[in-house]
């Protein structure tokens, strides 16, 4: 009968059960966006966490737009661009990139970007950093001092109403 391979597709990822044993990555961080990242040849999809999209924009409390998807992509760039992680790979998503969980000198790079409010739990995936993203909302750190769609519904509209050409 071969091997038997069983994967439950959950949303955007497919999570294999038992026969997942890929290799620890680690290499020189490079940032795709706020929660995707490159270690080597490696694109990591960061575990647990959603950032904004590169296009996302927030609205201060003011009412003022800003580019809070490249200011994300931005900061995760200072804080962990170029420094090595060692991730911890747990699936592939449906996109082909590694779903890992990273560190850098033992930080856990999701936990960072959540608790400063640079991303949000990605309750639909995980429950591990909910504490933190409720301790950054109440601290009006990051995002949370502006208003802010989730990325996941940002996404959701992008997919239902796709720019038009000029």
């Amino acid at each position: 009968m071969g091997n038997l391979f069983l994967v439950l597709l959950v949303g955007t990822l497919a999570v294999p059960f038992g026969s997942y044993a890929a290799d620890t990555l680690s290499g020189s961080v490079r940032v795709i966006d706020g929660d995707t990242l490159a270690i080597g040849t490696t694109r990591v999809r960061i575990f647990g966490i959603d950032a904004p999209e590169a296009d996302q924009t927030c609205t201060t409390m003011q009412g003022a737009k800003w580019k809070c998807g490249a200011w994300v992509s931005a900061e995760v760039e200072k804080r962990f661009g170029g420094r090595q992680a060692t991730c911890e790979p747990m699936a592939v998503d449906r996109y082909g990139r590694t779903v890992a969980r990273c560190h850098v000198n033992g930080e856990d790079i999701g936990a960072t970007l959540v608790s400063e409010g640079l991303a949000f739990a990605y309750r639909q995936y995980s429950q591990h950093y909910v504490l933190a993203e409720k301790g950054a909302a109440v601290r009006d750190v990051g995002l949370h001092a502006s208003q802010v769609q989730t990325p996941s519904e940002f996404r959701g509209l992008k997919a239902a109403f796709p720019a038009t050409p000029g």
